[in-house]
């Protein structure tokens, strides 16, 4: 009767012992794919940075990318080595939150590329209005002495800080230098002449600032078309990769949940059968007395 018991209690164990091979089984499957997830936002996020660094010029554009590119494939790391069901749910949250962002990039990248295309334009005036402003002189131009009266016989009018304009862009009624010094002293925007001043209206560390900031932006919108086709390339492999991340990571927090509960159970179940047998032997002692 004993051995029967025996028998009987063997195969609740086998079962259980099955059980835990397969969700070991699973749950290493899991964690492949999220170490590819994480090899993956390890090279593309950075790729990213580079490439938005690039186009906008100023590295604090790409701060967000670089903390991202630093916190989410650490979140996947904590989670897969040390089996952390809360490094797993934030690593889920912070790649669903990702993917949302990169989506909304993605229509509004998309659709200014198109604008860019629709209008032609690698650098065009209508893209970038201070391209129609001051820019660096050619050789031959640079070499001159500035003039000091505007004549339409000029094809360049310099300006204080020594970049070019359109000789017809002197006096005209627009600001076109980056230190204002084409609108300077002219007694009528339609008149013929107008005597060149001598100080410009705006401080030159702002002219420069302002000058600085245009040729950035010329030559961004220049590398723009190119840019953000790689842009839009990169983003939508990322975007595939963050959802494809969240749901593996979801799925791993789950069995972590579920592994965490179920040796909860067994260890319930362990102390409850050591209490029972406790009390049978003790019922056992007290019959046979």
């Amino acid at each position: 009767m004993a051995d029967g018991d025996d028998n009987e209690a063997l195969v609740p164990h086998s079962h259980a012992v099955l059980g835990l091979k397969v969700a070991d089984a699973e749950e290493a499957e899991t964690v492949k794919q999220m170490s590819f997830a994480v090899l993956g936002l390890v090279v593309l996020l950075p790729m990213l940075f580079v490439v938005h660094a690039i186009h906008h010029g100023h590295l604090w554009h790409a701060v967000g990318h670089v903390l991202i590119a630093a916190v989410l494939p650490a979140a996947g790391y904590v989670a897969i080595s040390q089996r952390s069901t809360k490094a797993a749910w934030a690593f889920h949250l912070m790649t669903v939150i990702v993917a949302v962002f990169h989506a909304v990039m993605l229509i509004v990248v998309f659709l200014h590329v198109v604008h860019l295309m629709e209008m032609g334009a690698e650098g065009s005036a209508e893209a970038v209005p201070c391209l129609k402003m001051a820019r660096p002189c050619e050789a031959s131009v640079a070499q001159k002495t500035r003039p000091m009266n505007f004549s339409p016989d000029h094809r360049f009018w310099r300006c204080h800080h020594g970049f070019c304009i359109e000789g017809a862009s002197h006096c005209d009624g627009q600001v076109n230098c980056f230190d204002h010094s084409d609108e300077l002293g002219c007694i009528d925007e339609t008149a013929l002449a107008g005597v060149h001043a001598g100080v410009p209206t705006i401080a030159p560390m702002k002219a420069g600032k302002e000058m600085e900031d245009c040729v950035m932006l010329r030559n961004a919108q220049e590398k723009a078309p190119r840019l953000k086709w790689w842009w839009l390339l990169i983003s939508v492999l990322l975007w595939v990769l963050c959802w494809f991340a969240a749901y593996h990571s979801l799925e791993f927090y789950v069995q972590l949940r579920v592994r965490g509960l179920s040796a909860r159970v067994d260890r319930s179940t362990a102390d409850a059968t050591v209490f029972d047998r406790a009390e049978a032997d003790r019922r056992a002692d007290e019959v046979a007395e």
